[in-house]
């Protein structure tokens, strides 16, 4: 018969401990003390290999019995950020933009790259000559005429370098390589993350401002469009603690404790369907939201029994998790 996979669960300080304990426990036997837990699997999934306590499995099934919990792609498309390319040529300093006309400043997005306690910290502006998904700016007399302050900073003394990068698209020289013209519109609802982060790491869009190059943005995929309280209650429950222990489960963490926070890590994530749950504990979660946004502090212990009631389960039950 096949053979079972060992797999061990370990707190930093314990690891130790939970390695003699492999020596010792048969195989195929699972044990646990004070930090860590062995355990067996028969099969490892490409799309969900972590191995997870078990407490935390019956967690997670727990929220597959809930009538409200759903799984992140069933509710949002995740788009990757835009790649400019050259960073260094295309995302400048407000320092630049200032010495722009109000003209030219129009073919500048704030970017959304940096988020702490669930607001956008824009410090830099990205090139984009879109609109209506196409290019705006479509000749170099044009390019000088309507950005001359970035055409002379930034694009003529890198034009060769520009003109040398490979594109599969037939762009010109002064495009970006990816703008995402499928869904970086302005007016567009949305959530925008930075690529590696913590609870925190999510931001309410409202207005389709921002673009995002070391990010996602969430566009919701619902039949209906959400409203205001609705994007304010998954603001809330995308930078809690709650949802902080749920990707664990599924997010690998970097060297620096951040979590990796791409769409393909998002595959097999719960998220409550907020057109779903009671009134009122949507219009709590609103409340979160709209302070988090507003950059106001939030009762953490009120606000995680929140975010967990909207899973289907307590707050203890993450504690224990």
């Amino acid at each position: 018969r096949a053979a079972c996979i060992r797999t061990v669960v370990a707190e930093s300080d314990t690891v130790d401990r939970a390695i003699r304990a492999v020596r010792t426990v048969p195989p195929g036997k699972s044990q646990e003390g004070p930090g860590w837990e062995l355990g067996t699997i028969n099969t490892l999934k490409a799309e969900d290999w972590s191995p997870r306590p078990a407490r935390a499995k019956e967690l997670l099934g727990q929220f597959g019995q809930s009538a409200t919990v759903r799984i992140v792609p069933g509710l949002f498309d995740v788009h990757l950020g835009i790649r400019t390319g050259d960073n260094k040529v295309f995302i400048v300093p407000p320092s630049l933009v200032q010495r722009m006309s109000t003209e030219e400043r129009r073919f500048f997005r704030p970017l959304a790259d940096i988020i702490k306690r669930g607001r956008v910290q824009s410090h830099q502006f990205v090139f984009y000559p879109y609109d209506n998904r196409k290019l705006s700016i479509t000749s170099e007399a044009q390019l000088k005429s309507l950005v001359p302050v970035f055409y002379s900073a930034c694009l003529a003394p890198n034009e060769s370098r520009l003109q040398g990068r490979s594109s599969k698209r037939g762009r010109r020289w002064w495009e970006l390589v990816e703008p995402r013209l499928g869904w970086l519109a302005f007016g567009s609802q949305r959530l925008v993350s930075t690529a590696f982060g913590r609870r925190g790491a999510f931001a309410f869009d409202a207005v389709g401002e921002y673009a995002v190059v070391q990010g996602d943005a969430w566009l919701w995929k619902g039949t209906r469009e959400l409203s205001t309280e609705e994007w304010f209650a998954y603001l809330a429950v995308l930078n809690s603690p709650i949802f902080e222990a749920v990707i664990d489960y599924f997010c690998p963490q970097t060297q620096g404790g951040q979590y990796d926070l791409a769409k393909r890590f998002m595959g097999n994530v719960p998220l409550p369907d907020m057109t779903l749950l009671a009134k009122r504990e949507k219009k709590r979660l609103a409340e979160y939201g709209r302070a988090i946004h507003e950059g106001k502090r939030v009762p953490l212990y009120s606000y995680s029994t929140s975010a967990a009631a909207a899973f289907g389960v307590k707050l203890e039950d993450f504690i224990t998790a």
